[in-house]
This record gives C-alpha cells, structure tokens and sequence, in this order.
C-alpha cells in the first residue's frame, strides 16, 4: 500500500525476483518445446 515500503521491497528482492521470473519463462518454454 505505501509507495516508499513498495520501493523498499523491490530493491531488495527486485534481482531475486527477476531471476526467478526469468528461469520460470524458460521452463515454460523448454515444457512447450517438449510437448
């Protein structure tokens, strides 16, 4: 709810996040290659 503690939150799990982000995209795309 409060833009600071949202800022706050995304600089310290901002890169965590992107990466898992990242590495489920490209399960998604080895699971549909697959099938």
């Amino acid at each position: 709810g409060n833009p600071a503690n949202a800022l706050g939150f995304f600089q310290n799990t901002g890169s965590i996040g992107l990466i898992m982000f990242g590495v489920y995209l490209i399960l998604l795309k080895y699971g549909m290659k697959n099938k």
